[in-house]
């Protein structure tokens, strides 16, 4: 079981450093950038500001889980 916390710990830390770049990467293409792009990269661009910061928070209720199993907070 506590490989499984582990395995999950990674993944939910990995996946946060995602949502926060993908974050601010779709926010700086959306807003500062969107001259240079088509529309259809802007639609994408838009959509990644509502898709990633979801991306950060499932990640961080797994990360969360995954130090309950560990006792982070004993």
């Amino acid at each position: 079981m506590n490989t499984d916390a582990r395995v999950l710990l990674n993944w939910a830390d990995t996946l946060i450093v995602v949502g926060l770049l993908g974050t601010l990467l779709s926010t700086i293409a959306a807003y500062f950038a969107d001259q240079h792009l088509t529309l259809a990269q802007q639609i994408a661009a838009h959509l990644g500001i509502l898709l990633f910061p979801s991306v950060l928070k499932l990640a961080y209720v797994a990360r969360l889980n995954a130090m309950k199993h560990l006792n982070y907070w004993t």
